[in-house]
């Protein structure tokens, strides 16, 4: 499983983009020096195994999804055999407890569930599992800058933080403190303590001012006080594809969706149906796209808007992914969406998929 790869990734999950390149999540277990080499090894064949049946079952399962699909009759959807060959892992990692082989495959049944959307009812008991065995695992700090967005899955704010502190306090390491820390702010953003997500944030820089995870937490803090829902969104003026200057003053009285995207974002390209939809549901209506590329180059975007069809005010800035505008909205993910009134506040963030109509109605009332 290589999740570098951005079309492996499920639907609901977004692109990390800049300085926060997207993770690979294919783990490289440590061998430890307690295990023997041929304990360990045995291990690792087994979850090898399960690995590749579990590529098999999701290939089948695509596959069979697919053509079911296309079929006039919906009648017997196909079986997922998924969550069954995710349990024969997760009986490993449980037999393994303890040891640096059990943690690599603790890791990975973690990673399996989340990135590919399988018996997520679990996924909590499967991250408490790594927090309560291996809270000094190497490989931590990657799969905490993941469980944000796995938030709110399977288990109450309370539950996901009060294990992430857990992971704080036992940790040996810096690197898995700070990300620990790091983690439980973004959990608390999600769940509306913003107060204690600032706390956390502060401890970082404390912790550690000059590192790049005390940069992060310094954005973050910034997207506190500047970014929130209710909040008056930050001015700006920019330039259209087509060099046209054009500012967020001149669309007051309308309502904006400022989006962020980048072609090759596959989550940003498969949200365009739910532009284009909303784009013709209000025509006639004070509402307008205006969506900011984050590519290098501005022939690629001109040619794939056109082709596309992509509605809206297209912008483009010649600092490609360092664009200043996605540095003033602190777009850390794409696709990332504000939802701005007629009187530049901000109504909403990420209005995805069936939320995007309702939400532009509610911001068109004023509320």
């Amino acid at each position: 499983m290589d999740c570098s790869n951005p079309k492996q990734l499920g639907p609901t999950h977004m692109t990390r983009f800049a300085n926060h390149h997207l993770h690979r999540c294919a783990f490289v277990a440590i061998v430890s020096l307690a295990c023997s080499a041929n304990a360990f090894a045995g291990i690792r064949d087994q979850f090898g195994a399960l690995e590749k049946e579990m590529e098999a079952a999701s290939e089948h399962y695509a596959s069979a999804f697919t053509a079911w699909e296309a079929k006039k009759t919906k009648a017997d959807k196909p079986a997922d055999t998924r969550g069954a060959v995710l349990a024969k892992m997760d009986a490993l990692a449980e037999s393994s407890i303890g040891s640096d082989d059990g943690a690599y495959v603790a890791v990975q049944c973690f990673v399996w569930s989340w990135m590919f959307d399988i018996d997520l009812p679990k996924l909590f008991s499967r991250f408490e599992r790594l927090a309560q065995h291996y809270p000094n695992d190497s490989r931590l700090p990657e799969l905490l800058d993941m469980v944000p967005l796995a938030y709110p899955v399977s288990a109450t704010p309370a539950a996901w933080t009060g294990q992430i502190e857990h992971i704080h306090k036992s940790a040996k390491s810096k690197s898995v403190q700070l990300a620990a820390l790091s983690s439980m702010g973004q959990v608390f953003i999600k769940s509306g303590n913003t107060g204690e997500a600032k706390a956390a944030f502060e401890k970082i820089i404390k912790l550690a001012p000059q590192s790049d995870v005390a940069a992060r937490a310094k954005g973050l803090i910034y997207e506190l006080e500047h970014l929130q829902v209710g909040m008056t969104a930050p001015s700006f003026t920019t330039k259209t594809l087509d060099g046209k200057e054009i500012s967020l003053n001149d669309l007051r009285g309308k309502t904006v969706l400022l989006s962020f995207w980048a072609t090759w974002c596959p989550s940003c390209v498969t949200e365009i149906p739910d532009l284009k939809k909303a784009d013709k549901h209000f025509k006639g209506k004070p509402f307008v796209i205006v969506a900011v590329s984050l590519n290098d180059g501005k022939q690629e975007v001109i040619e794939f808007v056109k082709r596309a069809g992509f509605p809206g005010i297209h912008t483009w800035d010649e600092k490609g992914p360092n664009n200043p505008l996605s540095e003033l909205y602190h777009t850390e993910f794409l696709p990332t969406w504000y939802l701005i009134d007629a009187n530049g506040i901000i109504r909403a963030r990420d209005p995805f998929h069936d939320k995007l109509i309702p939400a532009v109605e509610a911001a068109l009332r004023g509320k």
